[in-house]
């Protein structure tokens, strides 16, 4: 089994997402240990025009590309969508507006990803990778419930059918996993330095312009939370019914270790 699982989806941005699949390259230990999925609109014939391109450039990569149909929800129909298709043990929820900064990123990783795992039979994890997204009340060091790129475990998927709320359809569910898993005690923060550079095309950043793709996110956000089932504020509910299943999946590791 791969041990990374990289997932992107993508339109537009081309130079973003070149940048992006460089710094991968360019800082990886064990590049046949790693995967990296794509995702990109049927309509984005810019992103379809480079796909050969990039495929062959980086092939070492385990690069994969799946063509969908637009959708308002890129938690379920990006993210999860590429999760079922992942094969890595560890499914890393990633963007085209990231650079890896850290060599041998994916070595120091799996040694503290699988030393979190040594006493709980169940792997379980969901671990906010430190990046260097910036935001008001959010500074780099302090940013705990704020993971913005969660990666997970397999069993995560396994367990529940999905990595990133799919009742959300975008901003939010690194919130939610935050929440979720710190119900279970499955939460890790890897902080030791930062691994991400966070090219924000977020207005309220000013690191860069925010383009078509950040506005229309925001757009959609206050879209569906003004519906209860979209609501990132009222999501307890859901979150302590998918905590109790996490903690039986739990508790049926430990006595099948027992």
């Amino acid at each position: 089994m791969l041990k990374f699982s990289l997932l992107v989806p993508t339109r537009g941005r081309i130079e973003s997402l070149k940048r992006y699949l460089k710094s991968v390259s360019d800082t990886v230990g064990h590049p046949e240990d790693i995967e990296v999925l794509l995702v990109y609109d049927n309509d984005d014939l810019e992103t379809i025009e480079a796909l050969e391109g990039l495929k062959e450039e980086y092939k070492h990569l385990s690069l994969s590309c799946y063509e969908t149909t637009r959708t308002e929800f890129s938690n379920e129909n990006y993210y999860n969508f590429l999760a079922r298709k992942a094969k890595g043990r560890y499914i890393w929820a990633n963007a085209n507006d990231l650079v890896f900064l850290v060599a041998n990123w994916d070595i120091k990783l799996w040694f503290k990803l699988n030393y979190f795992m040594i006493d709980k039979p169940d792997r379980l994890v969901c671990a906010n990778i430190l990046d260097n997204t910036p935001g008001p009340g959010n500074p780099p060091a302090d940013k705990k419930e704020f993971p913005c790129f969660p990666l997970f475990s397999r069993e995560v998927l396994d367990v529940l059918g999905f990595i990133l709320a799919p009742q959300l359809p975008t901003w939010g569910a690194d919130r939610y996993a935050y929440r979720l898993f710190s119900q279970v005690e499955r939460f890790l923060v890897i902080n030791n330095e930062v691994y991400l550079d966070h090219i924000s095309y977020h207005k309220d950043y000013k690191t860069v312009k925010a383009d078509d793709l950040t506005t229309r996110a925001g757009d959609l956000c206050a879209k569906y939370a003004k519906l209860p089932k979209h609501d990132y504020h009222k999501q307890t509910p859901i979150i302590l019914q998918q905590a109790k299943q996490l903690k039986e999946y739990i508790n049926e590791r430990k006595m099948d270790h027992a």
